[in-house]
C-alpha cells in the first residue's frame, strides 16, 4: 500500500502495462529466480534434486503473504536457507523492485507472477539448463586448447 492510499483510504487503479512492460517484469523476475535458484543449491540445506519442487512451492507460499517483490524475495530466501545475497542476486533483486515502484506495478506483477507462475518456472529451468551446457562447452574448449 503506498503513502497516499494510507492517508486518503483511496487505492490507486493498477498501473496499465503494456506487453513490453510485462515483458521486462516476466525477464526481471526470471532472473531473480535463476539466482535464488543458484543461493539456494550453494547453500547448505541446498539439494539439486529438490530445486525443481521447493522453489516453485516457497515462491507460490510466499506471494500469498506477500504484497511487494522486496519482501516476496525476502521471505523466499530466508524459505531456502539462504543466508546472504551474492552480488548477482542483489543486482537482480534490486532491478526488480526498482522497475516495480517506478512503474507503480505491484498488482500487476502480482497477478502476472499467480497466472503465469508455470511458465515462469519453465523459463528458469530451461535458462539454467542453458547456462549449464554453455559453461559446460567453455570448459571443454578450454581444455582443448590448453
Amino acid at each position: 500500500m503506498s503513502i497516499v492510499e494510507d492517508l486518503t483510504g483511496q487505492k490507486r487503479a493498477p498501473s496499465a502495462l503494456d506487453e513490453q512492460a510485462k515483458e521486462q517484469l516476466r525477464t526481471r523476475t526470471v532472473e531473480l529466480l535463476l539466482d535464488l535458484r543458484m543461493a539456494y543449491l550453494r547453500s547448505p540445506s541446498g539439494n539439486a534434486l529438490k530445486v525443481r519442487e521447493i522453489l516453485p512451492n516457497r515462491s507460490k507460499a510466499a506471494l500469498r503473504t506477500c504484497q511487494s517483490p522486496a519482501e516476496w524475495a525476502t521471505r523466499v530466501a530466508q524459505n531456502l536457507g539462504i543466508r546472504q545475497w551474492d552480488s548477482s542476486g542483489s543486482r537482480a533483486l534490486i532491478d526488480l523492485v526498482d522497475y516495480v515502484e517506478s512503474n507503480d506495478a505491484r498488482s500487476v506483477w502480482r497477478d502476472l507472477f499467480s497466472r503465469e507462475m508455470g511458465y515462469w518456472f519453465a523459463l528458469v529451468w530451461v535458462t539454467a539448463e542453458e547456462r549449464r551446457d554453455a559453461k559446460a562447452a567453455a570448459r571443454d574448449a578450454e581444455k582443448g586448447v590448453a
